[in-house]
């Protein structure tokens, strides 16, 4: 039987999450139903979107260079350049800390190797540099927490891993997407369990190994838990 996982808990300070799956597996109904309850909170959102996934849940902005205007708190960008979108991440992020110095903003990034990874975008733009290498190892200090999805885990950089509080792995089944796993997770007994998860059935590491469902999750609500429907 999936047990209810906890995805939104303010008491946790601003850090990095990786979401890790074959396509079809669950990543993305598990981050759309992170996105109902930040938007239920009213949490400040800025989402990178180049699948078009999250179009039916935020209002989504092509080739824009500046924070577009009338933005209520969530939007995401879709087909433009990393250099645009981590410029316009740190301009949301500034405004949103003006406002309030102990908010945060959320940085949803679905396909996070192509931003972030070996196969990601060759940019020589230092200041693009500094933000992404600023959102991972900075994210408390930044006031930043990152959710990364990725099917292909062999190509994001170790460093993202290594920096997550969490990592929630779906069902893998490519030899270099396990080998990279085994390599972060270091256990074999977690990399069994994952080959033999269903369809939106995910473990959590560094958690034990209890089976969670991405339709089913339990979010900690202004202190009080209640079911995300």
């Amino acid at each position: 039987m999936s047990k209810d996982i906890t995805l939104y808990d303010k008491s946790i300070d601003p850090t990095n999450y990786t979401i890790v799956g074959d396509k079809g597996m669950g990543k993305t109904t598990l981050i759309k139903n992170l996105l109902k309850i930040l938007i239920r909170n009213n949490e400040a959102v800025i989402a990178y979107d180049r699948l078009f996934q999250f179009e039916d849940i935020l209002p989504c902005y092509d080739f824009v260079n500046v924070v577009p205007d009338g933005v209520n708190r969530q939007f995401c960008i879709r087909q433009d350049t990393v250099e645009n979108f981590m410029a316009i991440a740190e301009e949301y992020r500034k405004q949103v800390l003006k406002e309030n110095p102990k908010d945060r903003l959320y940085v949803i990034i679905d396909e996070i190797d192509t931003v972030y990874g070996t196969h990601g975008p060759i940019t020589n733009d230092p200041l693009t540099k500094k933000l992404l290498v600023d959102m991972v190892d900075y994210s408390r200090h930044k006031r930043i927490e990152t959710w990364g999805c990725v099917r292909r885990p062999q190509r994001v950089w170790m460093n993202y891993y290594e920096q997550s509080e969490r990592i929630f792995l779906f069902h893998v089944s490519g030899g270099l997407a396990r080998e990279k796993l085994l390599q972060t997770i270091g256990s074999k007994e977690m990399m069994r369990a994952v080959s033999r998860l269903k369809p939106h059935k995910f473990l959590v590491y560094p958690d034990e190994i209890d089976i969670y469902d991405s339709f089913g999750t339990k979010t900690l609500d202004l202190g009080t838990q209640e079911n995300e429907e």
